[in-house]
């Protein structure tokens, strides 16, 4: 809609209509309109939606009323049994009295969003905003199909009950179907003496009514078909604004529903004020919110609709119950989603933190009631666990403190746990029945009363390989460590990490070393000697954190353990011997956790493999992802123990792996609070550093053995992996199997994992294992499906992070990457940030959400682009939604390093190439790797030098082409230092100065040096002497001339790397990335503009003022723009760079009396302080102070300008003097904590001028 449409009323006048309790009525019937019922169009019923809210802040019920104190709730639909299609969403604000409001547990609440109706058994509705041809709402007759919804008179008075139980003040009614002249006698059934506003003035059917109570005040602000928006201001002088949406299921309709709430937004400033949006949205936002597994990426409908969220600034409200909250009620082919939604602003989170929406199970309807609860703060249960906060080591009493008091301080979890489903779907609410409930669900898992039986065969594991733990392994895995070494592992400990139950952190030892650190290697000395593990050494928190919004199980919750340092010292030191011997056994095929391998390794191969399963026809093939239930938690100690003992570990070891991995006792913490201890009888601790390296040692046992049923026949090869013999890859519990399409051998593949079950304990979930063909036919997938019990997956799908794709990856595919930025960037603009913060937050999201999928594939330069872009604006403008960045250095500028006056941000095309350049060196230099490997033989036919001369194909997935691609940049420093020459082919290998010879000869070198196009150096070498053709030109002669320098030997060719001048052992992305960047020209400056010790803001403003791009009057007038010329200083000459520093008199005067304390002579021309700042002195702590002042001076003086041209304020000089002295006083403070003894001899000469 037109923005010009939304004008905020002046005063508007009261718009609400009273019941009358007492009037009379007549029901007239108004059929509901509903598309034919066909299976192509009806997979969700038409919904409505009723939204109510509460507050509690109220005087004390009336006698024989319920109490009216109920949290405030928007509810979707009603509990039976409520109108068909009368949908309910109600909020309820809670700020009762303890007396009447329990303190223990909040209200029960409906589901989200103010969502939709209760269809009735005999009506459907049109489908949802996913299916592509859903008709318009209500635009095809009724074919029969006559629900009365809240025209029944049947139904209301279950309404009128519902409304009397929930007590809500204020709610909405969606999708009602109410035409005006009924909805005052309607409405009077069951709720007499409210007050109402509908949108009928927008939609002759009214959709939305919003009604209330008259204690609460409501004014209608906006509406139109699909919202209606109204500020309420409850009883308690609280006010908030709340827009009831029903959104269309067209996509078009939508947009005008996403634009119009912006504009809303916009025209009445809600972005500062509390504002709720509840309702039906009609579309989902993430593929996860559908419960198809053929829903598996982003659409561009989902997109949309976060970048709406972004926009708007606007957000899920906390949920817990239902987290998909619409059903199509179908038990034969059920179907979930997560259409209503409860969304609000920062401003609301602020003022409403305890705020807490909960969504109940559909019972009634195929949406799910949603409650709001305004105030449900944590009850206190449980208890409080010891912690020590870091930040009291820089205390100056911390050392006496430690040594004469302990520190008591806890804080809540921000992952708060206000209520749980149980498996017979009862909710409760109570934190003691939560943590009984937490503690069963746990212990069943790692310390369940009866372990089921396993076979563990001693001879089964030996028959499945041949290692054997050499002697000098196990001499240096057996030895106890130094004080030397305990103390560097203890150094190496994050100190931000959570602390296990004593509550003390690694910074606490670090800082409390002089006192306790003695104790602390003898008591981990003593471990290695005697092999015992104190109870309390090896207690553990379980720290519960949500896998997914809106967790409700026990199940959704993911365990992670807190151990005590002295208890994670102990096992980093295991981890370092027993990462020894990892590489000499662990099967290439597991990339996690194995030095030297890379997970990238698994994303290219499984991409490459599955290339072309979107096609028809070619071979029959199958892809089964697999999926390990409680992977961690179940491994049993008996199979673990006997695969080590198998791998001839040293027994020492073995012992203290034992007193780690079996003595372990478990709390369980929610909410601030811990509660029970059992001890653990299996499984490996997430947390815990040991447990990644034993659990791809118990998984290698799996890879051994599906390699040997491969091997023996029981299945058979996948067609791109029988040259190299693959069946699977792995990276930690993440398991991709690979063989030819037929039955036989994907149940041999089940039968491999069954027996692997009860060997180990760890069980696959067929549910979450699902298979990928490709050369099947629809009978012969449903065939397997039938005989395993396996579903159907569709590409792509994500695989460790990252799409896994069958072709191009397109913009579509990278959706997660942009979205993932958006976000990040969106959050950021909310805080006052200077460009330093942005420029400091926007390495962050280059640097770090970029790197992952730029080192996994090559990004499409669209979403480069795209990058770049929201980049920029975020930088210079501070919103990613600005319709340009109004950049005031080009992109390009800013990507090139600060030597070359730019930012140092990344330039991520060639950060891209420089990663894809990788995967090549990989190839060379990594043989050992499963994806180089597998390339050399499917692709190269097992002649690696054919990676020089081989040309791009069609067959070849784009990745291949690509990297064949930028081979050209990479040859040069790939180089073969020849010694049995049999590697060496005369043309294409690099083993010579001059390259390629191909070219350096160039394109008909070989007509006229009669040289085979494939012939080596050891072909052209007989009995001591090299046999060639004479030489027709310069060139040739030089050839032959530094040949005859190399006398072939009977050792083999060696690869070298030289990327540069000189000889490398490993690939250095960064430097790589250096050398392929666009570069500039070095600049003089940079020195003086970027320091140690430079406070951020001040260097990036004199960076521009340094480039001339602040934005002085003169500029301003050389755009075009008018506007007064004078100096906001002086007010006598005209406005520039150079006369503001410092021809200003007014300038100059503050700048001279910083510059003398600095013992500064300095220029007042701008173009000579850099040259002459850069001489002054080669003392560091000098020249640090000089420049700490000249950009604090640049900073006062600019912003001081800025202050009096837009808040016509202004300091005088001595004020702008004393601003800049306190703010280098400051500065040099602040630099105690990191640099103490730099900041005291700052602060001295400071002091001392």
């Amino acid at each position: 809609m037109p923005k010009s449409s939304i004008k905020p009323p002046p005063t508007p006048p009261p718009v609400s209509r009273e019941l009358n309790s007492e009037s009379s009525y007549h029901i007239s019937f108004d059929p509901l309109s509903f598309p034919p019922l066909t299976a192509e169009n009806w997979e969700s019923p038409k919904r409505k939606s009723k939204q109510f809210f509460k507050h509690s802040s109220l005087p004390p019920p009336k006698p024989g009323l319920s109490n009216p104190f109920a949290p405030l709730s928007f509810s979707s639909t009603l509990k039976p049994p409520l109108p068909p299609h009368l949908p309910l969403s109600s909020l309820q604000s809670s700020t009762s009295p303890p007396s009447l409001v329990p303190q223990d547990s909040c209200p029960p609440a409906p589901s989200l969003p103010f969502d939709p109706p209760i269809p009735s058994s005999s009506s459907h509705s049109p489908p949802a905003s996913l299916v592509p041809d859903s008709p318009p709402m209500g635009s095809l007759p009724s074919q029969g199909v006559t629900p009365k919804g809240i025209n029944d008179s049947t139904k209301h008075h279950p309404f009128a009950q519902w409304l009397s139980s929930q007590q809500p003040l204020i709610g909405a009614l969606l999708e009602t179907r109410i035409k005006e002249p009924n909805l005052n006698q309607l409405l009077s059934i069951f709720c007499p003496g409210w007050n109402y506003i509908s949108n009928h003035n927008t939609d002759e059917d009214g959709r939305i009514v919003i009604i209330w109570k008259p204690s609460v005040t409501v004014q209608e602000i906006h509406q139109t078909r699909q919202s209606l928006t109204c500020k309420v201001t409850l009883q308690s002088g609280q006010t908030f604004f709340f827009s009831a949406i029903y959104a269309s299921n067209l996509r078009e309709e939508r947009l005008d529903l996403w634009n119009s709430l912006i504009e809303i937004q916009q025209t009445y400033y809600l972005e500062d004020q509390s504002w709720l949006i509840g309702g039906d949205l009609n579309q989902i936002i993430h593929h996860a919110e559908h419960s198809s597994p053929s829903v598996n990426h982003l659409t561009a409908d989902m997109v949309e609709l976060s970048d709406f969220f972004l926009d708007l600034g606007v957000e899920d409200l906390r949920f817990q119950g239902n987290s998909r909250t619409w059903t199509n009620k179908r038990p034969e082919n059920p179907v979930t989603k997560k259409l209503d939604r409860a969304l609000v602003n920062l401003q609301w989170i602020s003022n409403f933190p305890d705020s807490i929406a909960t969504f109940l199970p559909h019972d009634f309807s195929d949406h799910s009631p949603c409650i709001v609860n305004l105030a449900c703060p944590l009850p206190s249960s449980g208890t409080k666990p010891f912690k020590f906060f870091n930040h009291l080591t820089s205390h100056p009493d911390f050392l006496v403190s430690t040594e004469v008091q302990c520190v008591a301080a806890s804080r809540a979890s921000q992952n708060s746990i206000r209520s749980i489903t149980l498996l017979d779907g009862t909710v409760i609410t109570d934190p003691d029945l939560i943590s009984s409930a937490a503690i069963a669900h746990f212990q069943a898992i790692l310390a369940p009363n009866s372990l089921p039986a396993v076979s563990v065969s001693y001879q089964w594991l030996q028959q499945l390989h041949s290692f054997s733990c050499s002697s000098h392994h196990r001499q240096l895995m057996s030895t106890a460590p130094t004080f030397a070494e305990i103390a560097n592992v203890l150094k190496k400990l994050n100190p931000s990490k959570s602390p296990g139950p004593d509550g003390f952190t690694s910074a606490f030892f670090k800082k409390a070393w002089s006192i306790v650190g003695s104790e602390f290697l003898q008591a981990i000395s003593q471990f290695f000697i005697s092999g015992f593990m104190p109870r309390s050494t090896n207690s553990t928190i379980l720290t519960l954190i949500p896998k997914k919004p809106g967790a409700t199980s026990m199940g959704d919750y993911r365990p992670i353990s807190c151990c005590n340092t002295t208890y994670k010292t102990i096992s980093r030191l295991l981890v370092k011997r027993l990462k020894l011997i990892l590489p000499g056994f662990i099967l290439p095929n597991q990339t996690a956790f194995v030095q030297g391998r890379l997970l990238i390794e698994n994303t290219l191969l499984a991409s490459e493999i599955v290339q072309g399963y979107h096609g028809k026809g070619g071979q029959k093939r199958i892809t089964i992802k697999v999926d390990i239930a409680k992977a961690f938690d179940t491994v049993r100690w008996e199979f673990l123990f006997a695969c080590l003992r198998s791998y001839n570990i040293p027994e020492p070891l073995i012992r203290w792996l034992q007193a780690c991995v079996c003595t372990p006792s478990f709390s369980v913490a929610f909410n601030g609070s811990t509660y029970g201890y059992f001890k653990g009888k299996r499984g490996l601790r997430q947390g815990d550093p040991l447990s990644p390296y034993l659990f791809v040692l118990v998984m290698n046992c799996l890879s051994l053995a599906l390699d040997r049923a491969a091997a023996s026949g029981l299945f058979h090869y996948h067609p791109r992996c029988e040259r190299t013999k693959l069946t699977h890859l792995s990276f930690a519990d993440d398991l991709l199997i690979f063989s030819d399409g037929s039955l036989s051998s994907v149940q041999a593949i089940l039968s491999v994992l069954k027996d692997f079950e009860l060997r180990s304990g760890l069980a696959i979930s067929i549910q979450k294992t699902s298979l990928f063909a490709a050369g099947l036919t629809d009978s012969e997938v449903q065939s397997i499906r039938d005989h395993t019990g396996l579903s159907s997956g569709v590409l792509p799908i994500r695989y460790l992070g990252v799409p896994l794709h069958t072709k191009k990856i397109s913009q579509a595919q990278c959706a997660p990457l942009l979205q993932s930025i958006k976000t990040k960037l969106r959050s950021w603009t909310v805080k006052k940030l200077t460009y330093a913060g942005r420029l400091q937050l926007v390495t962050s999201v280059i640097n770090g959400i970029t790197n992952f999928w730029t080192s996994s594939f090559i990004v499409p330069k669209s979403v480069i682009r795209e990058i770049d872009s929201l980049c920029a604006k975020f930088l210079w403008k501070g919103d990613i939604t600005a319709t340009s960045s109004s950049a005031k250095v080009a992109w390009e500028s800013c990507c090139h390093s600060k030597g070359e006056g730019g930012l140092g941000l990344r330039n991520l095309d060639a950060w891209n190439l420089a990663c894809a350049l990788k995967m090549i060196w990989l190839l060379f230099f990594v043989k050992e790797s499963i994806w180089s490997m597998w390339f050399k033989e499917e692709i190269l036919e097992g002649n690696l030098e054919m990676f020089w001369v081989i040309n791009t194909r069609q067959k070849h997935s784009w990745l291949v082409n690509q990297l064949l691609e930028a081979r050209g940049i990479i040859y040069p420093w790939i180089k073969k230092q020849v010694h049995n020459g049999e590697t060496c082919y005369f043309w294409t290998t690099n083993w010579s100065p001059y390259g390629n010879l191909k070219e350096y000869l160039g394109a008909t070198a070989s007509l006229r040096f009669p040289i085979s196009a494939r012939a080596t150096l050891a072909e052209l070498w007989d009995n001591g002497d090299w046999i060639l053709p004479n030489a027709r030109s310069d060139r040739q002669l030089q050839v032959i001339s530094y040949l005859s320098t190399i006398t072939i030997t009977e050792f083999v060719d060696e690869l070298e790397w030289w990327p540069g001048n000189q000889k490398e052992l490993r690939y250095q992305t960064g430097a790589i990335y250096n050398m392929l960047r666009p570069h500039g020209a070095t600049v003089s400056w940079h020195n003086e503009v970027w320091f140690s010790g430079g406070i951020p803001k001040h260097m990036f403003l004199v960076w521009l003022m340094v480039r001339n791009r602040c934005p002085t009057r003169d500029r301003l007038l050389s755009w075009g723009l008018q506007t007064d010329s004078r100096c906001l200083l002086c007010n006598v000459a005209d406005e520039s760079i150079a006369h503001c520093f410092f021809e200003c008199s007014v300038a100059w005067e503050i700048w001279k009396t910083i510059a003398v304390r600095c013992n500064f002579n300095s220029a007042r021309q701008w173009a000579a302080i850099l040259p002459q700042l850069k001489c002054h002195s080669t003392n560091k702590t000098q020249k640090t102070l000089l420049l700490l002042c000249w950009q604090a001076t640049l900073y006062i003086l600019w912003t001081e300008r800025n202050n009096r041209l837009h808040n016509a304020q202004s300091t005088s000089p001595p004020g702008l003097i004393a601003k800049i002295k306190l703010v280098v006083k400051n500065r040099i403070s602040s630099l105690r904590i990191d640099r103490p003894k730099f900041s005291s001899s700052l602060l001295q000469l400071w002091f001392s001028t």
